[in-house]
């Protein structure tokens, strides 16, 4: 595996959390952060890569409206629509005042605008925010695609041990809640209490939709819909122990769907062809459940061979890197790493527009980037260019 070292570390005036980190498209085909710190500030992150220097940083606080004095940050999430128009949302709860009656609050401020990509950008749309208030306390705020429109709507689940819609209303520039049934039976009425996080994809024929969520309770629940009947195909569930902390659906060679499911309890484990199988063939994955609780989860190709590693960060400051071996569906650990703090959240991506990605890990403290060693990056790549 070509190696990783830190390039950069932009520590945060207070923590984040698993939520607080998002990713949007900045100039030239490089990717920026944003990330979202527990007492109000929202930071942006870009790196620019100059020949035979190190990579130079820069940072700056995106001034969001509406996130009054008090408030803390829950959740940020960040999409761009088909018109490239930039859409960020973010979650946030205003405690109650000591001394007065008034309850805590809790709102989704959507900002969006038009432009094209960049900090202009990026500060106009920080600036047009519509705010609204939640009955619920505000959990993982998830954006997915709707096929037969091409739109894209906010999930986002709640204290209230269900998940809500919410829908652009374009004809009165607003977005608002909207009922669940018609458009995701599957997660309608449920009953297997807070959901921690959502995970759903779509098949290459965009003509099946499957939903995987980690929740509180310990319960695991998979679903499949057929999205022209809008008819709940199958149905799997299975409970654990403790609190499951991430979910992500991925796919090798373009085989198999699989999931893999991260636990607080219990070690992480892979199940295969979730489809066919259900949730009836696993695979743990070693030392999973050996530092602390394991807090997110990543599928990258980090070795660069083309197929998807599996990538866990835990309390316990460690990051977990497994590998699928070639001839059976187990998993091994490929690489561990040690970073000084506990590991929130974890994207790789490129941030650079050199085309190779870097590995961004947020932190209790602060964010780290790391980027591959080039010496060994360029040499992989001649060795791929003199086998053609």
């Amino acid at each position: 595996m070509i190696g990783l070292s830190d390039v950069h570390y932009f520590p945060l005036p207070s923590q984040g959390n698993v939520y607080s980190l998002a990713t949007v498209e900045g100039v030239g085909g490089a990717r920026r952060l944003l990330v979202a710190s527990l007492r109000r500030k929202v930071f942006s992150l870009e790196l620019q890569s100059l020949p035979g220097e190190q990579c130079q940083a820069s940072v700056k606080e995106v001034p969001f409206t509406y996130i009054p004095n008090g408030a803390e940050i829950i959740a940020l999430d960040a999409f761009h629509t088909q018109a490239d128009d930039l859409v960020v949302g973010i979650t946030i709860v205003k405690p109650a005042m000591a001394g007065r009656p008034t309850p805590s609050q809790t709102f989704l401020n959507v900002y969006s605008e038009w432009g094209e990509a960049g900090d202009s950008l990026l500060d106009s749309v920080a600036q047009n925010c519509f705010s609204l208030e939640l009955s619920f306390a505000p959990y993982h705020l998830f954006h997915t695609p709707l096929p037969a429109s091409r739109e894209i709507v906010w999930l986002l689940s709640g204290g209230d041990e269900q998940i809500h819609l919410f829908r652009e209303d374009k004809l009165n520039h607003c977005y608002q809640e909207e009922p669940l049934q018609p458009l995701f039976p599957e997660l309608y009425e449920l009953s297997c209490g807070v959901v921690l996080w959502i995970d759903v994809v779509y098949s290459l024929e965009q003509d099946r939709r499957i939903t995987a969520l980690a929740c509180e309770s310990g319960c695991l629940l998979l679903t499949q819909v057929d999205v022209a009947s809008n008819t709940v195909l199958s149905t799997h569930t299975k409970n654990y122990s403790g609190p499951l902390s991430s979910v992500r659906l991925f796919t090798l060679d373009n085989e198999s769907l699989d999931l893999v499911v991260t636990s607080t309890l219990s070690p992480s484990v892979v199940y295969s062809n979730v489809l066919k199988q259900g949730l009836s063939e696993f695979h743990g994955l070693p030392e999973s459940g050996s530092h602390d609780i394991a807090l997110c989860v990543l599928l990258a190709d980090v070795d660069m061979d083309g197929r998807l590693e599996i990538m866990i960060g835990t309390y316990g400051q460690e990051l977990l890197i497994y590998k699928q071996c070639e001839r059976v569906k187990e998993w091994h650990l490929l690489k561990r790493m040690t970073l000084a703090n506990p590991i929130y959240s974890l994207l790789y991506l490129d941030l650079t527009a050199d085309g190779v990605n870097e590995l961004v890990a947020l932190t209790l403290k602060g964010v780290h980037v790391m980027q591959h060693n080039v010496d060994q990056t360029v040499q992989l790549l001649k060795q791929r260019l003199d086998c053609e």
